[in-house]
């Protein structure tokens, strides 16, 4: 019977924080190490003799003590499981992270969740259908390190019984509800809207069953699995097992960087890494964005801005070079290339080097020639070729009806974008948008230029120099013809 992975039909959402009390255990350590952040608990399963704890990852913990009841128990996963309990019972579990390097750290205060276990007498839902017989089925998992993969089985008590499984990492269990049951019934709708008709015949298992999905370091893998009738609705307890990938194995490779060829919009970075066996990945910034920046803060913000944009074919092995072609760079701008191991995620420190743009060369005497390649309702598409690939202009097309109002004092246009009182900026700002140097292939389109159906506009290009606030216009080059947006 076909299986297939979970396909998620959601739009990003916001992450809900769970607030909870926090008290103050016996055992205060010295002010002058910094205390770890506290863990943000959440109950991610529960049956009637049974619940799973979890929470994120903490940065600089080695492990989480766990209390309940008097019973303390130390782990370095970041969940924790607590069976055989008694139903329709009250329990509280406080949770702390300990630190991993005990001279730079303290423990968290400590985080308290209340967890309530249900009867476990018989419960029917709406349509009689029998829930609350326990958990039935047996779930267990192997992970392959070298592959990062996770093989799953399941073995149901009752081999003629249908049920439905699925596994979910961290992103999708907290998008889908959070909690065992609410992520399960969320991705089964899911899968009945898409498949309507025939939902049974591509969900519903029965007798053993045994598949594999990729895992990534740092993060959680639930399996869910509950018994199903013939429509589909659920006629079991859930059965869950929570596997943690554990953090990236740390690599001791370093990297040298040889920045060559540096103009003033454009540069070649060489990156020599200690090793050819290890991937790693680079991103280029301008140093004033990340100044304040200590390691943690790059190590986050790789890991939570830009790991889509690595794991999209920016991961790299052995000696090679980067080149930011002239025209991609800012002049006279310090920039910071990262360099940093990637194993899914950052497996060594972020390196940082930098280096400056030179400035660039008066625009005076600047020319232009055009090439207009596209022409659609809502975009003009041109090549722009600058007589000089070392200075600053403004390019864009203009309404014909503004152009001829402009057309002796075309600048002049620019001022008057500025002023407009809805957002004012300067001239100078401005430019830092929508300025550009050395050779371009630009679309403009709606949303930036306000490009519309139906409109005649005259392309335009003028030199720029900026001197503080002062900007110095030259004389510009216009392009003979108009350009007509055809309409929708």
């Amino acid at each position: 019977m076909k299986k297939l992975s979970f396909i998620a039909v959601l739009s990003f959402m916001a992450a809900l924080s769970l607030f909870m009390s926090c008290e103050e255990r016996e055992g205060v350590e010295p002010a002058d190490r910094e205390q770890l952040p506290t863990p943000v608990l959440r109950v991610a399963a529960q049956d009637t003799s049974s619940f799973t704890i979890s929470w994120d990852m903490v940065a600089g913990a080695g492990m989480y003590e766990c209390e309940s009841g008097g019973e303390v128990r130390l782990v370095k996963d970041t969940a924790v499981v607590y069976t055989g309990l008694a139903p329709d019972s009250t329990y509280v579990v406080s949770v702390r992270s300990m630190p991993s390097d005990t001279m730079l750290f303290q423990p968290s205060w400590w985080e308290e969740i209340q967890v309530v276990l249900k009867s476990a007498g018989p419960e029917y839902d709406n349509d009689k259908n029998y829930i609350g017989e326990g958990p039935m089925f047996t779930i267990e998992y192997e992970p392959e390190d070298s592959r990062r993969m996770l093989h799953c089985y399941v073995y149901p008590d009752d081999p003629e019984m249908y049920y439905f499984r699925e596994t979910f990492d961290d992103e999708y269990f907290d998008l889908l509800g959070g909690n065992a049951v609410d992520v399960w019934t969320a991705a089964k709708e899911s899968y009945e809207m898409q498949f309507g008709s025939e939902a049974f015949n591509m969900l519903a298992m029965h007798g053993d069953d045994y598949w594999q999905v990729e895992y990534e370091y740092e993060e959680h893998l639930y399996i869910l699995v509950a018994g199903v009738n013939m429509n589909l609705e659920r006629i079991t307890d859930m059965s869950m097992q929570v596997f943690y990938a554990g953090t990236v194995p740390e690599s001791d490779m370093t990297f040298e960087v040889d920045f060559r060829d540096v103009t003033s919009s454009g540069a070649v970075a060489y990156i020599t890494p200690s090793t050819d066996t290890e991937s790693y990945s680079v991103l280029m910034l301008e140093s004033s964005a990340i100044s304040d920046y200590s390691q943690e803060d790059l190590l986050e913000l790789v890991k939570v801005g830009y790991k889509d944009y690595i794991e999209d074919g920016r991961v790299y092995s052995g000696e090679m070079s980067m080149t930011y072609r002239d025209g991609t760079l800012d002049p006279g701008t310090s920039y910071t290339l990262l360099v940093f191991g990637w194993n899914t995620l950052p497996s060594t420190e972020i390196f940082k080097f930098e280096f400056t743009t030179g400035t660039p060369s008066s625009s005076e005497g600047m020319t232009f020639d055009f090439n207009v390649l596209g022409v659609h309702p809502y975009e003009i598409t041109v090549r722009i070729v600058p007589s000089k690939d070392d200075a600053r202009y403004l390019c864009f097309p203009m309404p014909l009806a503004d152009y001829e109002l402009y057309k002796e004092d075309l600048p002049q246009y620019v001022y008057d974008i500025c002023s407009n009182s809805m957002n004012p900026i300067t001239v100078v700002q401005y430019l830092d948008m929508f300025g550009m140097i050395g050779e371009k292939e630009m679309v403009f389109d709606w949303f930036d230029h306000g490009i519309e159906p139906g409109v005649s506009y005259m392309l335009w290009a003028v030199g720029t120099d900026v001197d503080g606030e002062d900007v110095i216009f030259y004389e510009p080059t216009v392009y003979p013809d108009a350009i007509t947006t055809p309409a929708e």
